[in-house]
């Protein structure tokens, strides 16, 4: 699944391996700026081995946080919060997970 930010024009696609309903590898590529990237590659490392359901909860734990005013304990993903406060670049951390969420046939 490839996904785009219009307003940056960040690309990221994500290729998932899924083997039993669990995530066996994720590949991630694109031409994107510094924070998506990095999230992306974050990304790829923790939903190894999740069942494609706990990824899109996580995924859609990791979009409520980025857009709450009081965002929940991320644990290991604390880091990526650190992004809310500068608005404008929220959809750089959120890009790679609606992606992986779309390469899964949902939408979050």
């Amino acid at each position: 699944m490839t996904v785009t930010n219009p307003l940056c024009q960040d690309t990221v696609t994500v290729d998932l391996s899924i083997k039993e309903g669990v995530i066996q590898d994720c590949r991630t590529d694109g031409e994107a700026c510094a924070i998506c990237t990095a999230s992306a590659s974050i990304m790829a490392t923790r939903i190894l081995h999740l069942s494609t359901e706990q990824a899109i909860e996580l995924a859609a734990t990791i979009r409520d946080a980025m857009t709450s005013p009081e965002p929940a304990d991320l644990g290991d993903l604390n880091d990526l919060l650190d992004i809310r406060q500068y608005p404008m670049r929220v959809k750089c951390v959120t890009l790679p997970w609606h992606a992986m969420v779309g390469a899964l046939g949902q939408t979050l």
